[in-house]
C-alpha cells in the first residue's frame, strides 16, 4: 500500500476512492491522472500543462501544511519528505 512518506494509519479503498473522485474534477483537456499500482510511493500521478504530479493518500484527517522543508497535517502529526523533491529553479 502506497506510504508517501506518512506516518499513521493506511489508507484504504475508501481514501482512495475520494482522491479519485476530486481528480476526476481536474479539466479533462488540460490535465490527465492513472492510478499507480502499490510498488510506486504515489497513489496517482497527474500530467498537465503546468507539469507532473504525484500525488499520495493517507488516511488522516485535516489538510497538509508545508513550511519550508517541514510538513505536517492540520491535526500536527508530522509528514516525512519524499524521497526526491523537485521544484522550480532546481533540476531532478
Amino acid at each position: 500500500m502506497h506510504r508517501f512518506g506518512i506516518r499513521g494509519p493506511l489508507p484504504g479503498d475508501e481514501d482512495l476512492a475520494l482522491v479519485a473522485r476530486e481528480l476526476l474534477r481536474l479539466d479533462p483537456w488540460s490535465f490527465w491522472s492513472a492510478e499507480l499500482d502499490d510498488r510506486a510511493d504515489a497513489a496517482f500521478a497527474v500530467v498537465g500543462r503546468t507539469g507532473a504530479f504525484a500525488v499520495g493518500v493517507c488516511a488522516l484527517e485535516g489538510y497538509l501544511i508545508a513550511d519550508g522543508r517541514r510538513r505536517s497535517s492540520g491535526r500536527g502529526m508530522a509528514v516525512a519528505p519524499s524521497r526526491r523533491e523537485a521544484g522550480p529553479g532546481t533540476s531532478g
